[in-house]
């Protein structure tokens, strides 16, 4: 009996000895898939800087002085694919935004903005096609959060530019989250930038940013 009992608790000493087993680690992402982007869970923004001058006081009840102007939307549509087979690649990748939704803290602004300056009601929508991944990891492991830039071409008022987006992107199961940056002149589109006498003049440099959900279809 005291045999047994000396081989019991050996196995159990055994037991205790042996290391705890480590979880696997996450897939790959794995192969050629396609997410479409979730409008009314994505967003488009611009930002640019704005200075009221003396006369925007009287006129427009707003203090003189310079901050950032801020404008979004939430309809945004498109669909990308992208390779995960070795470092991950976009075949193909293309989005829409309908600037004419585009919304500030006026409306006054707003409405300027799609009749005159962008005129974005006879010009409404926004595309960007890419072109390309630049600085991509070598591989992916899903659920890390990766940086990267996106080349495409943007077209605004029928005026195709090319531009390089600055991103950030998680893939977590069938969704990719994440935002996307880029800046350029407004004037490279055929937009004069806004300015009304002595009440408001408006910077040429734009920043758009992108704030993407995609699920995989």
């Amino acid at each position: 009996r005291d045999l047994v009992r000396s081989r019991g608790l050996g196995d159990v000493y055994k037991r205790q000895a042996e290391p705890a087993a480590t979880e696997a680690p996450a897939p790959a992402a794995g192969g050629s898939r396609t997410f479409a982007i979730v409008p009314g869970e994505s967003k488009a923004s611009y930002e640019v800087d704005e200075e009221f001058l003396a006369g925007a006081a009287d006129m427009l009840g707003i203090q003189p002085g310079r901050g950032k102007t801020v404008g979004s939307t939430d309809q945004v549509s498109g669909q990308l694919t992208l390779d995960f087979s070795g470092a991950p690649q976009i075949t193909s990748g293309e989005f829409q935004v309908d600037i004419s939704t585009l919304k500030s803290d006026q409306n006054r602004r707003d409405n300027r903005i799609r009749t005159e300056w962008l005129q974005s009601a006879t010009f409404p929508v926004a595309s960007f096609k890419a072109t390309g991944l630049q600085n991509a990891p070598a591989s992916y492991t899903e659920g890390e959060e990766v940086t990267f830039q996106l080349a495409g071409d943007l077209t605004v008022r029928e005026i195709t530019q090319p531009v390089v987006f600055d991103v950030k992107a998680t893939l977590q199961g069938d969704t990719i989250t994440g935002t996307a940056t880029t800046a350029f002149l407004m004037s490279q589109f055929g937009v004069d930038p806004p300015a009304m006498g002595n009440l408001f003049t408006v910077g040429d440099n734009t920043v758009v940013t992108l704030t993407l959900v995609a699920k995989e279809q």
